[in-house]
């Protein structure tokens, strides 16, 4: 999860140039203005909520006169679906011509999206409470996001229309059948797919079925992003982004001065590719050393490599451990280590998740005092700061549509659903955003390069990002947050910051 995020864990045609395989962007942590993204007027508007305009303040929802426009109103924004949904019912604007079929999932009247929903199924075994992850919970979401779209003209002039279709995270075959039925059985035109769906089934939506895809984007290497030639989008920074920004970091924090490092990763490609090229080089560059990289087998298959690779790593003499990996295995492995009496630092990416109370609640106290880098705003209600106004509106689109309340904590707890919710809005946002730039003749080529235009953008949960030629993975800002055993929960460390590579 990001709380689901890490569970384990738009697009265009071949016909587009692929995603530029380039150097990250380095800039200066402290960047502002005009780096800033636009509001989030998305969902809910028209209906009651509040909006923030840009100067931070907020209005009843209706648009403000501006002289300079044409037609004396608010300025269109394009990647808003309230500017998109200006004809209801497949129709097309006065004097436009008559809307047609343009793409595999597009019609005349509609757009097919598939939505795969995630399952946690046997992960119970290793003491995580699967409760807030269910999958008509996210699939009650998604349609409520869905009916507000339609409600309000649709895109374009057409609805949307959703095929669903349950993935178990521990069982790779299972995902690769969730893609063939997005993908050939309901022909979709896009797929949303939530946390944990992940590894070679990404590649059997963008690539094998050329079919754009978005993810969260826990455990997405660069290298996917250019065999998906544009179809992959990720809220979540790429892999090689990740862990230049997460060496960057830690090194800046002085809590790698000698130390000796031991990583916990995955034998899966995108993982090996991610440490050997991004990770491992960079601790090396500053300066640092590293004794043992542990590659695991996916979970459950894991589960008998375990015991021998603490052995390994303590016998390297490693005393600072960084997760870069499932939190499936890294539960395990630290559990592990604290049976075998041994104790050393944890330090925590977002690659693979590990970064929300959900996926830390069954870490033993030798895991006290971790930090994680993260992209997303979890344990900021611990830290009294405020839900953003986005993030409220998608919650409470959510709340009228099923009647169900979701605060970000049931009393001193994260409530898990929070952000599962967030995270189904934020990829509808992104979705409809790109396909609304793409304008009236809708294909899978003109989503992918409307996407890359988007500019700086928001999304359910994360922290504001950006979009742009060759970048398809959104975030850009990051902070720390501590592992506190007392309350087996992580709370916010420092202040969230542009992040050095963009």
């Amino acid at each position: 999860m990001g709380a689901v995020g890490a569970v384990v864990g738009v697009v265009l045609t071949a016909a587009l140039v692929p995603l530029i395989d380039a150097e990250p962007q380095r800039v200066d942590a402290g960047a502002t203005g005009a780096d800033a993204p636009p509001s989030f007027r998305e969902f809910g508007a028209g209906e009651g909520a509040s909006t923030e305009t840009a100067d931070g303040t907020t209005g009843d929802g209706g648009a403000t006169a501006d002289a300079s426009s044409p037609t004396g109103g608010a300025a269109a924004d394009p990647t808003s679906p309230t500017t998109a949904a200006s004809s209801a019912g497949g129709g097309s604007s006065a004097g436009a011509a008559p809307l047609r079929a343009t793409d595999q999932g597009v019609t005349a009247s509609t757009i097919k999206l598939g939505f795969l929903l995630l399952d946690l199924g046997s992960t119970g075994r290793i003491g995580v409470n699967t409760t807030g992850v269910n999958p008509d919970q996210q699939r009650a979401a998604f349609e409520a996001f869905l009916k507000d779209i339609n409600d309000r003209g649709g895109v374009n002039g057409r609805r949307l229309e959703g095929f669903y279709r349950v993935f178990d995270v521990t069982n790779p075959d299972d995902q690769r059948a969730a893609c063939l039925a997005a993908t050939e059985d309901a022909k979709a035109f896009a797929v949303i797919a939530m946390p944990g769906f992940a590894n070679a089934a990404v590649l059997c939506v963008t690539k094998e079925h050329a079919t754009p895809l978005i993810l969260t984007g826990q455990g997405v290497s660069r290298s996917f992003f250019t065999e998906s030639q544009g179809r992959l989008v990720t809220l979540q920074m790429a892999g090689d982004r990740m862990m230049r920004n997460l060496a960057a970091e830690l090194d800046a924090k002085g809590v790698l001065d000698g130390r000796k490092i031991g990583i916990v990763s995955s034998e899966e490609a995108q993982y090996v590719e991610t440490i050997d090229r991004g990770l491992v080089p960079v601790l090396r560059e500053a300066g640092h050393e590293v004794v043992h990289v542990s590659r695991l087998a996916t979970f459950p298959r894991a589960q008998g490599q375990i015991a021998p690779e603490v052995q390994r790593m303590r016998a390297a003499g490693a005393d600072t451990v960084l997760m870069v990996g499932s939190f499936l295995n890294a539960v395990p492995f630290v559990q592990t280590a604290e049976q075998q009496q041994w104790r050393p630092r944890y330090l925590v990416s977002e690659f693979g998740g590990l970064s929300s109370d959900f996926e830390v609640q069954a870490m033993p106290q030798s895991f006290d005092g971790a930090l994680a880098m993260t992209s997303q705003r979890f344990a900021e209600w611990r830290s009294n700061i405020p839900e953003p106004a986005g993030d409220a509106r998608c919650r409470e689109l959510y709340e009228r549509a099923t009647g169900e309340r979701i605060p970000r904590n049931d009393g001193d707890t994260s409530n898990a659903a929070y952000p599962v919710v967030l995270y189904s809005c934020g990829m509808v946002r992104v979705f409809t955003a790109a396909a609304a730039a793409a304008g009236p003749e809708l294909t899978r080529s003109a989503f992918g390069a409307a996407l890359q235009r988007l500019g700086p953008s928001e999304s359910g949960f994360y922290f504001p990002g950006s979009f742009r030629p060759g970048k398809a993975d959104l975030a850009d800002s990051l902070r720390f947050n501590r592992f506190d055993h007392s309350c087996r929960c992580w709370r916010v460390a420092d202040d969230v910051r542009a992040a050095r590579f963009r």
